[in-house]
């Protein structure tokens, strides 16, 4: 007779998972679980919490499921605990984000299994095979969070002790920042000349005609205005309430929700917009009660628009209005880096992103140039600058064309005691413009250079002095708004120069 084949003792994997006796000494899972969804203001139920296979979370107005029904009964079990615990600790976007990294992944079942039956040794032999050398950063992030619920649970052989054990689990390397490295995240100076200019132009036709503007376009304003000059994300944008908009004196302020603070509970924060733009955002507040909210927005939020409305109406008013498509994490980059780039401390940028720490700021000011650049660039000496040679967005106008015209849409002044003229055209002319000749010529949509080249880099070299008497007299010449102005005009005076010369180049 053949001899039986001799037993193996089981692989840990075969062990089996004895959840009453990993789990006894826990109370019962809760029946109901409670979580806040910010964008809606309002706290959601699991009910029958035990019982789930299927969980659907509302987050930011959106309903996100969750199927871990292919879990086994009694793994399920600990997994209930582990989401229970989740909740306990972190925001309901981070589980919900956690959970669908955890989802589709082909052992997420059997991570649970190892880390119930193996010892935290054992554990990370398999973590360093399978999950270091298989798994994105992202699904690895997720199954440590795992990991930390079974320390806090005291589930295996897992304690408080192993938290940064479980820290220390190698992942693949991945770099946050790398768009900020890389500058791919940080919009042209002269697309955000652009929105400047479109919003300047709606506050003054809203102040003059109030009933001019159609809601939409007021709505898109106050959204452009929150991206760009707050640098907020679109959930944050979705967020502001109609109480968080106050008008006083004719000045317009917001109150912002500041969440997933580390090891702080929610708070709020009062910033104040940019008084020339007031006109659009009273006009909007005081139309706002005919406005019907879009699907899955509060009733009360200001916009009346859920996060990825916000996002997809922002990035399409950017577009309409540049030519380029931005989105609001785009301008908020860049407002980050602009607040680098003029001395900002950490501190300060970090207050501005509303961080709970400085890693990002750190990032910023390693992308910022150094001193010496920085005057470069103001100069309009950079590399990056001179670069630039895109075709003429409004078009350009020749010289008799230009001596026809009527004197008030001949442009000419002399900002800085410097007299210039004959650089072009104001289609609206001088006398309805509210802004300062010359300076503010230069990427503005109403503006039709002349197509000589010398013209304007006469005057982006006339400014250049202007900007040596500066750096003369001042030592921190980046947060004065002059310099600001005059180092835009000067970038931009030398655009207009190789755009007519590429004009010239393609009409020989």
């Amino acid at each position: 007779m053949m001899e039986p084949a001799p037993q193996h003792s089981p692989t840990p994997i075969e062990r089996p998972v004895k959840v009453a006796q990993l789990l006894n000494h826990l109370p019962s899972l809760p029946s109901n679980l409670r979580y806040y969804d910010s964008v809606q203001d309002k706290h959601h139920t699991l009910k029958n919490y035990p019982e789930w296979k299927t969980l659907s979370l509302c987050i930011d107005g959106r309903t996100r499921g969750h199927d871990f029904s292919h879990f086994g009964e009694d793994t399920a079990v600990l997994f209930r605990y582990v989401i229970a615990d989740l909740f306990s600790r972190v925001d309901a976007k981070t589980v919900s984000t956690h959970l669908g990294n955890l989802k589709n992944v082909k052992f997420s079942e059997e991570l649970i299994v190892k880390a119930s039956t193996l010892s935290p040794a054992e554990f990370r032999s398999w973590w360093i095979e399978q999950c270091a050398t298989q798994l994105s950063e992202r699904k690895c992030g997720a199954f440590k969070a795992v990991l930390r619920s079974f320390c806090r649970l005291v589930i295996g052989h897992w304690n408080s002790d192993y938290l940064k054990f479980v820290s220390g689990l190698p992942s693949p390397p991945k770099n946050r920042y790398a768009a900020i490295d890389a500058g791919t995240c940080f919009v042209p100076i002269h697309s955000q000349a652009k929105l400047t200019d479109w919003l300047d132009e709606l506050a003054v036709e809203t102040a003059s005609n109030p009933l001019g503007a159609r809601l939409k376009r007021l709505r898109e304003a106050c959204g452009l205005t929150l991206g760009y000059q707050l640098g907020l994300r679109p959930v944050q944008i979705a967020s502001v309430k109609e109480d968080d908009v106050s008008m006083r004196d004719g000045r317009v302020y917001v109150r912002i929700l500041v969440a997933k603070q580390r090891d702080k509970a929610p708070f709020h924060v009062t910033r104040r917009l940019k008084p020339e733009w007031s006109a659009f955002w009273i006009e909007f507040a005081r139309r706002r009660p005919n406005m019907i909210p879009g699907l899955h927005a509060h009733p009360n939020s200001f916009l009346g628009l859920p996060p990825e409305r916000i996002s997809r109406e922002f990035t399409d008013a950017v577009e309409r209005i540049t030519g380029e498509r931005w989105t609001p994490n785009d301008f908020r980059h860049s407002a980050a880096q602009r607040l680098a780039d003029a001395g900002a401390s950490h501190a300060e940028i970090q207050d501005f992103l509303m961080h709970g720490t400085d890693g990002a700021a750190n990032a910023y000011f390693t992308g910022s140039a150094a001193q010496a650049e920085k005057i470069n660039q103001a100069m309009g000496l950079s590399q990056v600058y001179q670069a630039v040679a895109e075709i003429a967005r409004i078009g350009m106008i020749d010289r008799q064309t230009l001596e026809t015209l009527p004197e008030d849409q001949q442009i000419g002044g002399a900002p800085h005691g410097i007299p210039i003229a004959g650089i072009g055209a104001c289609r609206l002319g001088q006398s309805q413009c509210t802004k300062n000749p010359i300076l503010s010529c230069y990427g503005c949509r109403s503006f039709l250079p002349l197509n000589d080249p010398p013209v304007h880099q006469e005057v982006a070299n006339d400014l250049r002095n202007v900007v040596k008497e500066f750096l003369a007299v001042a030592s921190d010449v980046d947060a004065s708004p002059a310099f600001g102005q005059l180092r835009r005009t000067i970038e931009a005076a030398d655009r207009v120069a190789a755009q007519a010369t590429a004009s010239r180049q393609v009409s020989g």
